[in-house]
């Protein structure tokens, strides 16, 4: 049985796209109860979580070998994601596939340090591991920079000009062959070990841009 946190957001859900597609039925965990419930009735495995409280973690677990991680970005991001790192280990889960960030290891950001604090906990859990980290996904261009794109026909990066690996969430890197990110779920591929992955040309945000204008994207 494998676990798929945020399991209704945009790598999760498109990981469960993934896994359904390759015959595996895994459990969905949500932190809405709404999501949970309309998942449910779909006939899907679903339970709602909160890495803040432990005390929901434990039957989540039930059954599960790997656990695909993603927790929200934060301060918190260490304390909860070492909550779940805890409930596995007592649930007799087997693995651990955390996503992380781009050189989450080097302490560059807050975001970095924030997961690389939780790439630790994990790393001293006793569990087999693997760490995902990608870079900016295209799908931000759609979602978190939509609305900039929508009103203004442009959006604001501090680095413009600074070659960004852009990753698609549909299947984490461009240079793997599809499905490649839910293999690393399924499959025992980099265990113990980072899986680095960048798109074959990393390009500044302003190059992306102009890449944008030029084929006429639509932002929903």
């Amino acid at each position: 049985m494998i676990l798929v946190t945020g399991a209704g957001g945009t790598v999760g859900s498109a990981l469960l796209d993934e896994l359904s597609a390759l015959g595996h039925q895994p459990r969905r965990a949500f932190h809405s109860p709404a999501k949970t419930a309309l998942a449910s009735a779909d006939g899907l495995d679903a339970v709602t979580i909160d890495f803040g409280q432990p005390d929901t973690l434990p039957a989540a677990m039930a059954g599960v070998q790997t656990v695909f991680l993603l927790g929200t970005s934060g301060p918190s991001q260490p304390e909860h994601e070492g909550n779940m790192v805890a409930a596995a280990r007592a649930a007799g889960v087997r693995r651990i596939v955390k996503l992380s960030a781009w050189r989450a290891d080097e302490d560059l950001t807050p975001i970095g340090r924030f997961h690389h604090a939780s790439e630790q906990a994990v790393r001293t859990s006793g569990l087999a591991w693997t760490f995902l980290r990608p870079n900016f996904y295209l799908q931000n261009f759609t979602r978190r920079l939509a609305a900039s794109i929508r009103d203004t026909g442009g959006f604001a990066q501090l680095a413009s000009d600074a070659p960004i690996a852009f990753v698609d969430a549909r299947g984490m890197w461009p240079r793997w062959p599809p499905g490649c990110s839910s293999s690393l779920v399924t499959t025992s591929r980099h265990t113990n070990s980072p899986a680095r992955r960048r798109s074959p040309t990393p390009r500044p945000p302003r190059r992306s841009g102009r890449c944008l204008a030029s084929r006429s994207c639509s932002v929903d």
